[in-house]
């Protein structure tokens, strides 16, 4: 009897220990994406509302929305696969714009004893997808 209990624990503990070491092979270091710059081409200055208009185009192009609009920037949602949610705050000027992790669901975030923040590795990815479609079209935006 005591061994069949010995042998559930040790089940349960392997479980838990095989569990752990899954979702850290499913992390990395979380990314923030600082004072993106971005250069066009024909040396035209974008005005601040060209900037906002390139930025929501961007979004839309890689299926994120926008949650909220602020002064100087924003809060972008992402819903993947109806099962990951992750939320970026994206401040920007007529210079430069950045793009920071603020908030998720489902994404594995997890901020170590160290200070190290972690996320489910495709993050990174989807946030650096969006980083190159804002710039984009912040080079390629045609202003009136």
């Amino acid at each position: 009897m005591k061994f069949r209990i010995a042998v559930g624990l040790l089940v349960v503990v392997s479980l838990f220990v095989l569990t752990g070491a899954a979702e850290a092979s499913r992390q990395a270091p979380l990314v923030e994406f600082e004072n993106q710059t971005w250069v066009r081409a024909d040396g035209i200055s974008l005005s601040l509302e060209n900037v906002k208009i390139a930025i929501h185009l961007g979004l839309q192009d890689k299926g994120w929305s926008v949650e909220k609009w602020t002064d100087g920037g924003l809060t972008a949602k992402i819903v993947v696969r109806g099962k990951h949610t992750v939320f970026v705050t994206i401040p920007y000027s007529t210079e430069h714009f950045s793009l920071y992790y603020k908030d998720s669901d489902n994404m594995l975030y997890k901020e170590k004893e160290d200070g190290t923040k972690v996320i489910h590795r495709n993050y990174n990815r989807w946030a650096k997808q969006l980083v190159n479609a804002i710039r984009n079209r912040l080079i390629t935006f045609e202003p009136e």
